[in-house]
């Protein structure tokens, strides 16, 4: 059975990389994780997994090279979609400061900026996300008003709309929505400010934050109902596995783990994708004085692989925990052991490729499920990131991308007589368990549905399998 599970996750792990991101493009994702992985032999399983998986390219006034690296993604993205995110404003960043700086000093040099990056674009099929944030602190008496936030992202919008293929979207930052509706309304109120003529697309949401992914999909359904628009939502689930802390702790969260996988299959009309804006590599900044936090020695946006490991170890993709400094870890295994060989059904897939089949097939299929899913909020939280042993695994069960409320999806009807619009992560039966049998089933199911959400069908395996 431990076989089984096994190569159960290696297989779906490796449809959901081929057939969930057939739009996004994954050159980022491999330029950040495949260099990582070629140096860090003790994380190769691991970051080569994350080089599977599409990132932004960061457009930012603190990065010299960031025209280049946009330049080398649109090169390497033919016939598929880059996103962007814009951060270039002066004075960016003005309440926390983590991210502030850079060589934008005024309104022309903020102008000359996004001028360059229309010119690289001209009309090629782009995701721009603007300004993280922003908005968001000109909302009562923020900090932004000073700082010209609404003239500079309104001159940003004016410019880069005249790309009609492009989709643009605005951030909203996660206070502005758990608070009460009147911060929603000031927020758009300044939104139909910047955007006279439309142009917008939607938001995006929880951007460089945690989160629950039910929660933001809420959250954008409060925000079309309060404007009346058909505004469309982006939510980054970079690190939101595991929800906030009770006090929304912002900066590198102990508890957070790496959330649902890039796509732009969420199953949802108004859900336009789900991304990885923020690289799991990378840091909010030090973040010293709180016990929640991940103490960091590298800056906001700094390569940090000690923060990596607790994000991946606490994320949806995990599957073994990663040795911590000075560990004594062992070599990642070329093969898949049976199960005589093996009596821990967390070994990472290598390569998430299959190179045995299982010997024989078990005859049943485990019907318990987990008796509770955890909450939004972690009850408990690491002080501190583990310095010399391993971490040990996630006692959390993550569970499925939609919970079974108003998003739910519709059921399979039982004699397969009329095909459903997605599948519900209550509709798979699996007659037979061996490997050969599950990839007929779901290949079955996902010819029926178009292969709509195969995400859900891949959780819904892990809760039958009992895959940790």
């Amino acid at each position: 059975m431990k076989s089984l599970t096994l190569i159960t996750k290696c297989v779906f792990t490796t449809l959901l990389v081929t057939t969930a991101n057939a739009k996004l493009c994954n050159y980022n994702g491999k330029m950040k994780y495949q260099p990582l992985s070629q140096q860090n032999n003790e994380l190769k399983n691991e970051l080569d997994t994350m080089s599977n998986y599409p990132l932004p390219t960061w457009y930012t006034d603190r990065n010299s090279n960031s025209l280049t690296e946009v330049k080398n993604q649109l090169d390497n993205c033919k016939g598929e979609v880059s996103t962007i995110i814009v951060y270039g404003l002066p004075n960016k960043d003005c309440s926390g400061g983590e991210s502030s700086g850079g060589s934008n000093k005024n309104s022309d040099d903020y102008n000359n900026f996004i001028n360059q990056l229309k010119t690289t674009v001209g009309d090629q099929p782009v995701i721009y996300i603007i300004e993280p944030d922003a908005l968001s602190l000109t909302v009562k008496d923020g900090c932004g008003l000073k700082n010209n936030y609404i003239e500079n992202i309104k001159s940003a919008l004016d410019i880069l709309s005249n790309n009609k293929n492009a989709e643009i979207y605005l951030d909203i930052g996660y206070w502005i929505i758990i608070y009460d509706d009147a911060q929603i309304k000031e927020f758009l109120d300044v939104v139909n400010k910047i955007d006279t003529s439309k142009r917008i697309k939607g938001f995006s949401l929880n951007l460089s934050n945690y989160r629950s992914t039910d929660e933001s999909i809420n959250s954008c359904k409060k925000v079309r109902e309060i404007s009346g628009m058909d505004y469309k939502c982006i939510i980054d689930t970079s690190r939101n596995a595991n929800g906030p802390s009770s006090n929304n702790i912002w900066c590198n969260l102990n508890s957070a783990g790496i959330g649902e996988p890039p796509s732009d299959q969420t199953g949802i009309d108004f859900i336009s994708y789900y991304l990885w804006i923020k690289p799991a590599i990378e840091t909010d900044g030090i973040c010293d004085g709180n016990s929640e936090s991940y103490k960091s020695n590298q800056p906001a946006g700094g390569a940090d692989l000690e923060w990596f490991k607790i994000l991946w170890n606490n994320g949806k993709l995990k599957g073994a925990p990663i040795a911590f400094n000075n560990s004594t870890s062992t070599e990642i295994p070329t093969e898949i052991p049976t199960s005589s060989e093996s009596s821990n059904n967390d070994t990472p897939c290598p390569s998430l490729s299959i190179k045995e089949e299982p010997t024989e097939a078990p005859t049943e299929v485990p019907t318990e499920t987990p008796s509770e899913t955890p909450s939004e909020t972690p009850s408990v939280t690491p002080t501190e990131a583990p310095s010399e042993t391993p971490m040990e695994a996630s006692s959390v069960t993550p569970s499925p991308i939609i919970e079974q409320n108003e998003y739910s999806f519709s059921e399979i009807k039982s004699d397969n007589t009329e095909a459903p619009a997605t599948v519900s992560p209550n509709n798979l039966r699996i007659e037979d368990t061996s490997s050969s049998s599950i990839e007929d089933t779901i290949s079955k199911e996902l010819d029926n549905t178009k292969k709509n959400h195969l995400y859900q069908v891949y959780y819904h395996l892990k809760e039958l399998l009992s895959i940790n």
